[in-house]
């Protein structure tokens, strides 16, 4: 179990053991869950749509729905070793040779996420958990009589299946969420087909009225004789998406895609993990009360992970080249806090890394680094000490206990904030 990142997306490493536990849950937990199942072109997706990638980033579960995304987890697991000249060649041979591998040994790329999940499976063990649970499913989707069909099939398997409904209203329909609220069920499967249906549980999931809502893309045309699947093999083997393209060849846009677009994201992302980290430095600035300088930031970005909305963060900055910890926190301190009397305490060099996400590494700094090495620098203030902020940075500023640190600063952050707490009494002593 876990979760293994791949480009911008959480992706839950689960068996279907482990996923029907989950399921189970969720079932039973308060509130409404969103369940995606992830492929290759929705995390190509990613890369382009801010909305789609907020969205994932908010579901329940994220399940590794197809062979790209067992792909990309064992590629991003192998090291590339920054030899001038040579990390263009590594990553390439690394793409083909998996590529290869996929086909002659296709237990290699299942040495980090071990099972594919997808819609097209699941839907037989989401039913069954439901029938031995006793709980409803409704079905969303498809055209004329599909769901009516899909509906006979899982009957005929679980004749104790409570189906409580079925209805073909697409997207665009106001009825749909209207009937599926009716009905009241515990699940939902939704076929309005990848990405689209996946937004509109999530911009519709409050009103829905269910437990667990799951959208399960052609699942539903499958069932219903409409389209035949691929052979077990060639899924095994991750050659679903050559049958796809055989037999509807119109997915060609689609396919591209996932077997060439997507690859070439996950490659240009590896190669900029090659560079270094920026050094940075971080002010824990503490007044003669012991209470910690947070700072509220001046601008949102939605494509932005942390600044999607404005948050609050400790003083922090870049170190330039040939600066000492001392130099760089003087000169930070002072351009963003305007703070002239501040006393260095101690500093923890280069104690936590983080790497940029592929929606901002190419970007940030002009592209130079993965990430940011940060080091924490304790300072202390007298209580009087004038803070006149960088209107260009923040907008606001608090005095907080330390013991609020993780609840108000950013949960990306987290990492970082709990190494300040748990070296704060050791560089800073509270005067009462």
């Amino acid at each position: 179990m876990g979760r293994i990142r791949i480009l911008s997306t959480d992706i839950d490493n689960l068996s279907i053991s482990d996923f029907l536990a989950s399921f189970e849950k969720l079932l039973t937990t308060h509130g409404s869950h969103q369940i995606a199942t992830v492929n290759a072109e929705f995390l190509a997706t990613t890369q382009r749509d801010a909305e789609f990638r907020s969205m994932l980033r908010k579901t329940a579960l994220n399940l590794a729905d197809g062979i790209g995304v067992l792909w990309a987890a064992k590629f991003f697991s192998i090291k590339v070793y920054r030899i001038p000249g040579l990390v263009w060649a590594q990553t390439i041979f690394q793409i083909i040779s998996i590529g290869f591998l996929i086909l002659f040994y296709p237990r290699y790329i299942r040495t980090v996420i071990a099972e594919k999940l997808s819609g097209s499976e699941l839907i037989w063990n989401i039913a069954e958990e439901l029938s031995r649970m006793g709980k409803t499913l409704f079905l969303l989707g498809g055209f004329g009589d599909t769901p009516r069909k899909v509906s006979d099939k899982l009957l005929e398997k679980y004749p104790k299946l409570k189906i409580v409904g079925y209805y073909t209203g697409g997207p665009d329909d106001p009825d749909s969420v209207r009937r599926v609220a009716l009905a009241h069920p515990d699940c939902l499967l939704v076929a309005y087909g990848q990405i689209v249906q996946e937004k509109w549980i999530s911009s519709n999931l409050q009103n829905l009225r269910v437990k667990v809502a799951i959208g399960v893309g052609g699942t539903f045309d499958y069932m219903a004789g409409i389209r035949p699947p691929a052979p077990k093999f060639l899924r095994y083997m991750g050659l679903e998406w050559a049958w796809r393209l055989f037999t509807q060849p119109h997915r060609l846009r689609r396919i591209v895609e996932a077997v060439i677009i997507f690859p070439s994201f996950c490659a240009r992302y590896k190669v900029q993990l090659t560079k270094p980290y920026r050094q940075n430095i971080v002010a824990c600035i503490v007044n003669d009360d012991g209470k910690v300088l947070t700072c509220k930031r001046h601008f949102t970005d939605a494509a932005h992970p942390l600044h999607a909305e404005p948050v609050w963060q400790l003083p922090q900055g870049g170190l330039e080249a040939g600066e000492s910890y001392e130099q760089g926190m003087t000169r930070e301190i002072l351009e963003e806090t305007g703070i002239l009397n501040a006393k260095i305490k101690g500093v923890l060099p280069r104690v936590f890394r983080y790497d940029f996400p592929p929606e901002i590494v190419y970007t940030a700094n002009g592209g130079k680094f993965r990430g940011q090495e940060q080091s924490i620098v304790y300072l202390r203030v007298p209580n009087e000490a004038r803070v006149v902020l960088d209107n260009r940075e923040f907008v606001d500023y608090r005095w907080i206990d330390k013991r609020d640190l993780l609840s108000t600063i950013h949960p990306v952050r987290h990492g970082l904030i709990k190494i300040v707490q748990d070296n704060f009494d050791t560089y800073i002593t509270s005067k009462k």
